[in-house]
């Protein structure tokens, strides 16, 4: 069996040239984000040709580790090549939809899998698409953490000047799981101290644009642009707009 039958929906596809032959209904995990190729591709060793890999959309048909479960996300093995609740090491596929349907081959699901139905939707976990916002809190000289980026509010209470430092490249592209070149997301930095403490931000493992003092009673408005999601190549810009 393939890695992924389409059974329902119009995926939405992607212009993609592969470094080698993929056969249709293979996971091809691009960076972080698993699109499902819908042709062989190149047809009959020839070029290859566009538009024919899957990056969103459409419900499949694929083995599981056992684990998935109905309205969850689930991740794909790219080495085992199953579906599975497992987020470490892991990349984000959907959300299990059906399933599990049953065992293979009569063994237990840990030993072969059962077939679920998952909605493709490895966005659903991109940074312009993370559910919940939350406020976290920065006061002192410190690396910020991708989670913190992704929350959307920090509010800072410094006694004295600090140093806000972006997190590596890496880390805030494996914090925004499932993310893809061109995902993008807001945050803003609050400086509420009491005193004239100011906030400066270091560009850290981003691209910093934009100002990056914030003084006391003013705000960040930052806008994170993922370029690049290839394991070591990481790359992100940060747009800084610091309020006057």
């Amino acid at each position: 069996m393939a890695d992924a039958l389409l059974v329902y929906g119009k995926p939405v596809m992607q212009k993609y040239t592969p470094a080698a032959a993929i056969l249709a209904g293979a996971v091809q995990v691009v960076g972080s984000t698993p699109f499902v190729a819908h042709v062989d591709n190149p047809p009959f060793g020839t070029t290859p040709i566009l538009d024919a890999i899957a990056c969103e959309g459409g419900i499949y048909q694929m083995v599981s580790d056992g684990t998935p479960v109905v309205g969850q996300r689930c991740f794909f093995n790219a080495t085992s090549k199953k579906l599975t609740l497992t987020a470490t090491a892991n990349v984000a596929f959907g959300i299990c939809v059906a399933g599990p349907t049953g065992d293979l081959a009569g063994a237990s699901p840990t030993a072969d899998g059962d077939y679920v139905f998952a909605l493709h939707q490895p966005t659903g976990v991109s940074p312009g698409l993370v559910g919940g916002k939350s406020e976290a809190t920065a006061s002192a000289t410190a690396t910020l953490t991708a989670a913190q980026l992704l929350g959307g509010f920090i509010n800072s209470v410094p006694v004295a000047a600090i140093t806000l430092t972006l997190p590596t490249a890496a880390l805030m592209v494996a914090g925004a799981r499932g993310c893809k070149v061109g995902d993008s997301f807001d945050l803003s930095i609050e400086n509420s101290s009491a005193g004239a403490n100011s906030i400066t931000l270091a560009a850290g493992g981003a691209t910093l644009r934009g100002g990056t003092s914030i003084a006391q009673n003013k705000a960040a408005k930052l806008r994170v642009l993922i370029t690049n999601v290839t394991a070591v190549s990481e790359a992100y810009t940060v747009h800084s707009i610091i309020g006057a």
